[in-house]
């Protein structure tokens, strides 16, 4: 049923034009030298404006992306229904904000707020912010419009503080949820550290730690908790490491603390060759240090004796091999003294001549 009509004003009459707008609670249809034209409210993107001229009023708006514009209205429109447009837009595109709104709360609630994630967010919310701004000042909104729109804006205002509180409630979630799984996924309880790395779930995920500090515990347990919340499939996931030996450990790992048979650790270099072997279709040449351990070695020693006759070079490498090269973990952190011994076999410690040396203590006394 028309809410409102209008007319073009005398000037377009004298023109020989005829306009007739009819607006009402679905939308607005123009009659316009006996063309018509409809728009519902759902259609158009943003409040229809009101505005006047020499020549009249003039009502302007977008819809499915094109501007239209209507003038040679009456001189008093803008004045009159200055504000009549916005709630009937409003109320007829609540539900639609609403579907977004919802969709952003799923989205930090059950999963964990991506970079990625939070700009589609902030764009979207920039775009519906600009398109409901003064919705505060507006009179005769729904229940519905009004509990949106205060919700968009908070979304919109969101801050760093905002977001690091919405993926730490999610990380606190996820820990409770999966504790039991993270108590028992590795011989030693996963520490508070360990267990916030694999629940943190970014597009891209940096995580600092030096030797013997349990990045493979990491690995394992952040395999397991993907599988387990249904983040991942098991032969979704790809394991990579730089070195052989670290590659086969997270293999065994894998397998005996998760039981995975479809999930295999690599090296860069193995996943490099496999892939251009199945690409060209034939194995590309390696280096020849790839199978002469000897001659990789001798050429690093070379390298390396040739860098140290810079003095400024030779003391930060002495530096970095006495001081930091090896992490001291306390002994009595370990269930049994075998353990402690195989943590140090593992980690193959060796004073700066080379030989190997039982703790260390010894390490740093032999340096």
């Amino acid at each position: 049923m028309t809410k409102w009509q209008f007319k073009s004003n005398f000037i377009a009459r004298i023109l020989g034009k005829q306009l007739c707008i009819d607006v009402d609670d679905a939308g607005i249809t123009f009659i316009n030298d006996g063309s018509q034209q409809r728009y519902q409210w759902s259609q158009i993107d943003t409040p229809p404006t009101l505005t006047y001229g020499l020549a009249g009023g003039q009502l302007s708006f977008m819809a499915d992306g094109k501007s239209y514009s209507f003038s040679m209205l009456s001189y008093l429109l803008p004045y009159q229904h200055k504000h009549s447009f916005f709630p009937l837009w409003a109320n007829n595109n609540a539900e639609s904000l609403q579907h977004f709104l919802n969709d952003v709360e799923l989205q930090c609630s059950s999963a964990f707020l991506r970079h990625s994630t939070l700009q589609e967010i902030r764009a979207t919310a920039k775009k519906e912010a600009f398109r409901w701004n003064g919705w505060a000042l507006s009179k005769g909104l729904s229940a519905l419009a009004m509990s949106a729109a205060k919700q968009l804006d908070s979304v919109h205002a969101w801050t760093g503080s905002n977001i690091r509180k919405i993926r730490q409630d999610y990380i606190d979630k996820q820990l409770l949820t999966y504790k039991t799984f993270f108590d028992c996924v590795e011989s030693s309880r996963l520490t508070d550290n360990q267990r916030i790395a694999c629940v943190t779930d970014n597009d891209n995920n940096l995580l600092l730690a030096g030797a013997g500090t349990g990045k493979t515990s990491v690995m394992v347990g952040r395999t397991g908790y993907l599988v387990e919340s249904g983040l991942a499939k098991s032969n979704d996931i790809l394991l990579l490491a730089y070195g052989r030996i670290a590659a086969k450990e997270m293999d065994e790992r894998i397998r005996d603390k998760l039981g995975f048979d479809n999930v295999r650790a690599s090296t860069f270099h193995s996943l490099g060759v496999k892939i251009i072997s199945e690409v060209e279709g034939t194995k590309p040449n390696l280096s020849p240090f790839e199978d002469d351990a000897k001659a990789k070695s001798k050429w690093m020693n070379d390298t390396l004796e040739q860098l140290m006759l810079d003095d400024d070079y030779r003391e930060s490498l002495l530096e970095y091999f006495s001081s930091y090269y090896f992490v001291d973990k306390n002994p009595f952190e370990f269930k049994s003294e075998g353990e402690y011994l195989q943590y140090l076999t593992d980690n193959d410690i060796r004073s700066l001549k080379g030989d190997l040396v039982k703790s260390y203590g010894e390490v740093v006394i032999a340096n």
